[in-house]
């Protein structure tokens, strides 16, 4: 029943701004769980930087810096501290984040990437232990740590593979209430 509300929902917007919606209520729903998703992180306390802050990353396509900053602001009034810690919120791509000393605590994806680019976040996650979110259908799939899953809920999803490569010791809690992504 869901999917074909979303179906014909989808199929009466105009042809050009199907995708962007999508995409965009994809990105909504994910802001709304992001900062439960950095929270379960149990090994938070040891992304403080020197000011005694949590620095988030939203990411974005090196192209696309005006969605990243729209989404920042929006984590900027919900997340202003993540239990007890302030929070700094940057907007980075992922050229900047590759070069970054020391890693966020967590990134947003705000802009679907290229299988290139997210290959690259993937290594790069796993060997900084970065906890990476992103919105878009086939990015936990494709080893990004957490997203979203839309069945007949709106569903937390995580990558069991990543999680372990990661290292990054997320709540039992989080794991009991999302779909687990394991590759076959």
């Amino acid at each position: 029943m869901g999917r074909q509300l979303m179906f014909w929902l989808l199929i009466s917007l105009p042809l050009g701004a199907v995708g962007d919606t999508f995409h965009e209520r994809r990105a909504q729903v994910g802001l709304k769980l992001f900062r439960t998703f950095v929270s379960a992180n149990q090994n938070i306390d040891q992304y403080l930087d020197a000011k005694g802050q949590l620095l988030i990353g939203v990411l974005h396509a090196s192209t696309n810096r005006a969605t990243a900053e729209r989404y920042q602001k929006v984590l900027l009034a919900t997340m202003p501290a993540i239990r007890q810690h302030p929070s700094r919120i940057e907007t980075l791509s992922l050229t900047a984040l590759l070069q970054h000393q020391g890693a966020p605590a967590a990134i947003f994806v705000s802009d679907k990437l290229s299988a290139d680019e997210r290959s690259q976040l993937v290594d790069f996650s796993i060997r900084h232990r970065l906890a990476v979110f992103s919105p878009f259908e086939g990015d936990v799939e494709s080893g990004i740590l957490g997203g979203l899953s839309v069945e007949a809920k709106v569903r937390p999803l995580v990558n069991i593979q990543t999680l372990n490569a990661s290292g990054i010791p997320l709540k039992n809690f989080y794991l009991s209430v999302s779909r687990r992504y394991e590759k076959q």
